[in-house]
Formats: C-alpha cells, structure tokens, sequence
C-alpha cells in the first residue's frame, strides 16, 4: 500500500505544481488587466459594457499567463530533479528521430486531428459546457503570439510534463499498458472540460505510444504540435467548407490513424531488429 500511496504523490505532484501556478499567474495577469483596462476605459463605457470589455481583455492573457506557469513550472521540475539519478533532461529522453519516422508521426497525428474534430462535431451538443471553453480558444486567435503558444509552446511543456516525467514515474512502478492509459487519463483530466478530457484522453494515448515506441520526447513533441496545429486551426477551417463531409472525416480519420499507428509500430520493431542505421534526421 506505501509503495502505491508513494506512486500517487510521485505522479500527482507535478501536474499540481502546475495546477498552482496557472490559478497564481492567471490571478495576477488578470487582476493586472483588470485594473488597466478599468481605469482606462472607466470614462468611455460604463455597466455591463465595461464588465464585458474588461472579460475579453481578461481572457485575452489566459493563455500567455499559461505559458509563463509552464516556464515557471520548468524550472522548478529541473531544481526538483537535480540531485537525482536522472536530471530532467535524461528523464524525458531527448534523443533524435529519423525522417521517416517524423513523417510517421505526422500522418497519425493529421488523421488523428480528422478523427477527433468529428467527433466533437458530433458529441458537443452533449457538453454544453463545452462551448464556453471552444469560444476561449478561438478568441485567443486574435494574437499571434497566443496561436504560437497554443500550437507550440505549450505542447512542448505538456509533453514534458505528461510523458516525459508522469509517464515515466508510472512505469517505474506499474506495466507499459496501465501506464499508457494513466497518464493519458490524467492528461484528459487535466484539461477540465469532460469534452476535452475524452478527445485528450486519446490523443495522450497516441502521443504516449510514439513517444513510448520511438523513446524519444521529440517524438511526441512533434506528434502534439502537429495536432494542434490540424486540430485547432487548419482542419475547422475545412470543415466549415465541407460539412456534409463530416463523417466520412469520422470513418476515414479513425481508420487511417489505426492504420498508420500499426505500420509505424510494425516499422520500429524492424528498425531495432535491423540495429542502428544511417539517416537524416531532425
């Protein structure tokens, strides 16, 4: 019972250290915001136009104060780790993967990002929740800086954080299998929103397997950014010009993502049978 209670605390304690700093960065970004835009516009607007001004500026720094938690939360995760066996960089595994691979890895994504916005095409009016969150993340469009952050950098830092250090602490103790799920249960979770948390749950599990597979962060790094970028900016834009199209999207989508998952397994397992080989790689 320790040694579970041990695996628990080891597991929960990174995600809530970042847990904490996005409430104590978002609180103080926005209570920043709040006063400026308050005392600059308190002689223009006035009531309800103001509060609504003030909301919008307020979810405007949302995902920058997101990203100065995840910087935040690096530099503790590597003060953490110091003194340990493995630093923070020997424990995610930062090891370089061949061309091929990467191609790999962005079909799977691309057919994963279809499978997905489907999905939520199809589910969202279940979670009506759901659409509160969908009209933050598409406000935050308006800056470009909050695209890159959303497409790139907090990928990197989540892929850090959920398989580079939960993962790894969870396979320590308990089999691949169990731990693939775990973590991406714990990723689904960590997002909030039940809708979210179903359509994270399987992209952490597909990001998990690359990672796993290839034992290479960058691997899933490459996996996370390339479904942001399909997921959340450039596949809604196809749908919103072939909606009639949405299920083959559903059908195809999880077809071509079990397809190509099973061939880039089937394609590492003869790369390691074969031993190292020359390659370009990223």
């Amino acid at each position: 019972m320790k040694k579970y209670l041990k695996l628990i605390l080891n597991t929960l304690k990174y995600p809530l250290i970042y847990l904490a700093a996005q409430v104590v960065c978002g609180a103080i970004a926005g209570a920043i915001t709040g006063i400026y835009y308050g005392i600059k516009y308190a002689n223009e607007f006035s009531g309800d136009e103001l509060n609504n001004l003030l909301m919008e500026k307020i979810n405007g720094v949302i995902f920058p104060a997101t990203f100065i938690a995840a910087v935040v939360c690096f530099f503790i995760y590597m003060l953490m780790l110091r003194n340990k066996e493995e630093n923070l960089i020997k424990r995610c595994k930062f090891k370089k993967i061949s061309f091929k691979n990467g191609i790999y890895i962005f079909f799977i994504t691309t057919f994963l990002g279809f499978f997905s916005l489907s999905l939520i095409y199809y589910i969202e009016r279940f979670f009506p929740s759901y659409s509160e969150t969908s009209e933050t993340i598409a406000g935050a469009y308006n800056s470009i800086f909050s695209v890159i952050i959303i497409i790139a950098l907090i990928p990197i830092f989540e892929e850090i954080l959920f398989r580079g250090l939960i993962f790894n602490e969870l396979r320590h103790s308990l089999n691949i299998t169990l731990s693939i799920i775990l973590q991406a249960a714990i990723f689904g979770i960590f997002h909030g929103n039940p809708l979210q948390a179903i359509y994270t749950f399987i992209a952490g599990t597909v990001f998990c397997l690359v990672y796993y597979w290839t034992d290479s962060l960058y691997s899933s790094i490459l996996a996370h950014i390339t479904y942001n970028l399909m997921g959340s900016l450039l596949i809604p834009i196809l749908f919103s010009y072939t909606e009639k199209f949405v299920m083959i999207y559903f059908v195809l989508g999880l077809v071509l993502t079990l397809f190509t998952l099973n061939l880039f397994r089937k394609s590492i397992n003869i790369e390691k049978e074969e031993g190292p080989y020359i390659s370009t790689n990223y």
